[in-house]
């Protein structure tokens, strides 16, 4: 016999006795491990009322100085986070920009700074997350939280349009961001 049928003959052992050592160790034993299941929700969100007025970024006409494409995005509450009564736990919350494609047929940059209130987040310097047309997401924590209800705002940050003049911007342009906003557990 040569070489290659000693190495052949050799490799056929060896996975002959792994699996014999594998079917050796099979278990077929179950166990349960008994968990809380949770009901209802951990928390609820809600878009606040009063939105940022998104329409004040539109170029206005016979404005033709620089600042007709460029400025500071409107301010203002966003959502309220509510965690359910007797919740006491942590949160995750995520907002998620849903509509980038729109958007960048308008904008040349979109930054946006969110603020939640009660997070931790909200104690760092920064205290915000940015949002941006690149970024479509942030996160916040919300930890050891007891139902009280907390807002999340954009509290500044900056855009700049395409171009002054809207009828140059692609079709299904959109100058108001659409958030999702999503609330997990932690």
């Amino acid at each position: 016999m040569g070489k290659k049928s000693h190495l052949i003959v050799a490799l056929i052992v060896a996975l002959v006795l792994n699996g014999a050592i594998c079917a050796y160790a099979h278990t077929t034993a179950t166990s349960t491990i008994n968990t809380a299941q949770p009901s209802g929700d951990i928390a609820t969100v809600a878009a606040a009322p009063n939105q940022p007025n998104w329409s004040s970024v539109l170029p206005q006409p016979g404005n033709t100085t620089e600042n007709a494409t460029q400025g500071a995005v409107p301010t203002g509450n966003l959502f309220e986070v509510t965690p359910a009564a007797g919740y006491s736990g942590d949160l995750m919350v995520k907002v998620y920009l849903t509509n980038a494609g729109a958007l960048i047929e308008a904008y040349q940059c979109l930054n946006m700074g969110l603020y939640l209130e009660g997070s931790a987040e909200a104690s760092e310097t920064p205290n915000y997350r940015l949002l941006t047309l690149d970024n479509g997401s942030a996160a916040f924590d919300l930890t050891n939280i007891s139902g009280a209800a907390c807002n999340l705002s954009i509290i500044g940050g900056s855009y700049s349009l395409v171009s002054d003049n809207s009828s140059l911007w692609h079709t299904g342009w959109s100058v108001t961001p659409a958030l999702y906003c999503e609330v997990t557990q932690r």
